[in-house]
């Protein structure tokens, strides 16, 4: 349950090849419990900057991936809980 809850606050920023042909390989952000698509960006710093502008706005944790689907960075914009560290 506590896993649920976390990632219910979470935006990520990850890169998706082309499954079909037709298809293009790009970045996209979604928020992690629906892995719904919400927007694709043929420029990582572009999914990037309005990932931001998104989390900033709901008030949730940017996590920002590698093209290898690692985590690069992650910060937190608020919704933190006055009990957690750093």
């Amino acid at each position: 349950m506590k896993t649920k809850m976390r990632q219910q606050r979470e935006l990520h920023v990850t890169f998706h090849k082309a499954i079909r042909p037709s298809g293009a390989a790009g970045w996209r952000i979604s928020w992690w419990e629906h892995a719904a698509c919400y927007l694709t960006f043929s420029r990582k710093k572009d999914a990037v900057a309005t990932g931001r502008a998104k989390a900033k706005r709901l008030k949730l944790e940017l996590v920002v991936h590698n093209r290898d689907g690692r985590i690069a960075w992650r910060n937190s914009y608020g919704g933190d809980s006055p009990r957690r560290r750093g």
